[in-house]
């Protein structure tokens, strides 16, 4: 029975150890995960953050054409009153003259 001693108290402390090192290995694999979930809500969020700034240069594109078709019409409209008050003034010209 002496010789057997060391023996079992050999085997009892490989199980114990095998055991505790089980349980620190599930709560590792259950950190890495919550890991894995953070990474990929920062991902979602990084994502979204990339399509509400498309979405905002979107619009301020849309802003900024807008303003270039109105100063455009504008002015073409000033062009096309000049063009007429200068025909309107050489007509008159040619009429009293």
């Amino acid at each position: 029975m002496n010789a057997a001693m060391p023996l079992l108290i050999t085997t009892l402390v490989l199980a114990v150890s095998s055991v505790l090192l089980a349980i620190w290995a599930m709560a590792e694999r259950g950190r890495a995960r919550q890991a894995e979930l953070k990474v990929q809500m920062l991902e979602a969020q990084s994502a979204g953050g990339a399509d509400i700034l498309k979405a905002q240069a979107a619009l301020s594109a849309n802003a900024v054409a807008d303003e270039l078709v109105k100063r455009a019409t504008e002015t073409f409209q000033a062009q096309d009153r000049l063009a007429r008050e200068i025909a309107g003034a050489g007509l008159g010209q040619h009429l009293q003259g």
